[in-house]
């Protein structure tokens, strides 16, 4: 019993199938030709026309305004750049003059050392 009732199932099953492939099949080709005949009215029927609104103006005066800000902005950069320059100019003290001072530092330890050896 339940082998006929797979097959009936089954055949059902396929029957089901056939009959959605043909409807498939079937609305395609319809839409194909509403698809045509749609072309063909549209065709003779003059598309309006377009108008369109210049953005010229607005768009120039803003690049403006942003070419201002920029080159404000740019001479700010500038001009902490440049203080920040002087600041390090002024704080820095040249490796050469730093090494001199430690040499005379080592050589006055030096000296006072061999001179409290004589002393003793």
């Amino acid at each position: 019993m339940a082998k006929k009732f797979g097959k009936v199932l089954f055949g059902t099953a396929l029957i089901g199938a056939a009959a959605a492939a043909a409807a498939y099949f079937y609305y395609q080709k319809k839409d194909k030709e509403s698809i045509s005949l749609n072309d063909e009215e549209q065709d003779d029927e003059s598309e309006p026309e377009r108008n369109y609104t210049s953005l010229g103006d607005a768009v120039e005066d803003a690049a403006e305004d942003l070419k201002e800000k920029s080159e404000d902005a740019a001479e700010d950069l500038k001009d902490a750049a440049k203080g920040a320059a002087d600041a390090v100019k002024e704080e820095f003290t040249p490796l050469a003059d730093s090494v001199k001072e430690a040499a005379e530092d080592v050589v006055e330890n030096v000296e006072e050392f061999f001179t409290e050896e004589d002393d003793k």
